[in-house]
């Protein structure tokens, strides 16, 4: 089974809020941070494929438009360099990844 688009914006915010809080002052609090960098680029190219997948205008706007506002707030965080933040957003808009 497919994952609804709705479901992948929820988990998207999980991990959002998962960023937000690594940059605590708590012992081991970036350790989530460093885990999910490993899989950002895969998240986000699929997120790319599931926003490439709505059929319509408003769901595709609105679908992207919270990718984007989660991408916007770690680089914005300064959860990640300026380079993986842009590159996170290059994928998401459809640039190629290279691997």
């Amino acid at each position: 089974l497919q994952t609804p688009p709705t479901v992948k914006a929820a988990r998207l915010f999980l991990c959002n809020d998962l960023l937000y809080n690594s940059c605590a002052e708590v012992q081991n609090a970036s350790s989530y941070r460093t885990k999910l960098e490993s899989k950002l680029a895969d998240i986000v190219i699929n997120l790319k494929a599931t926003l490439d997948e709505i059929k319509t205008h408003t769901a595709r706007e609105k679908f992207k438009s919270q990718v984007l506002g989660c991408l916007r707030a770690w680089r914005e965080w300064n959860v990640y360099s300026l380079i993986i933040s842009l590159n996170l957003t290059s994928y998401s808009l459809g640039a190629r990844v290279k691997r």
